[in-house]
């Protein structure tokens, strides 16, 4: 039965086939490397992004109500108000 079952010649090939990999992959270890530092960058950019617009949007929440009065007119209102609004539509 073993002499059936070629294993030596899955082992020899599948170690070839590794190593070929594993050279490949040395090949572009260094421009991957290099790019790293540029993607982190601009991940953390995007994010600064995302929570710049989400901050934003708080205080646009938060100090709408705060500055509401419920007789002054659109035009007449405070400047808490007013300043609510302008954040929430930045």
């Amino acid at each position: 039965m073993p002499e059936r079952l070629p294993v030596k010649n899955l082992e020899s090939s599948g170690v070839a086939f590794l190593d070929n990999a594993t050279s490949t992959l040395e090949e572009y270890r260094e421009p991957v490397t290099a790019f790293e530092k540029l993607r982190w960058s601009v991940c953390a950019l995007l994010c600064c992004m995302v929570l710049l617009v989400v901050v934003c949007n708080v205080f646009g929440l938060v100090l709408g109500p705060l500055g509401l009065e419920a007789a002054a007119l659109p035009t007449e209102r405070g400047c808490l108000s007013n300043a609510g609004g302008n954040f929430f539509m930045a």
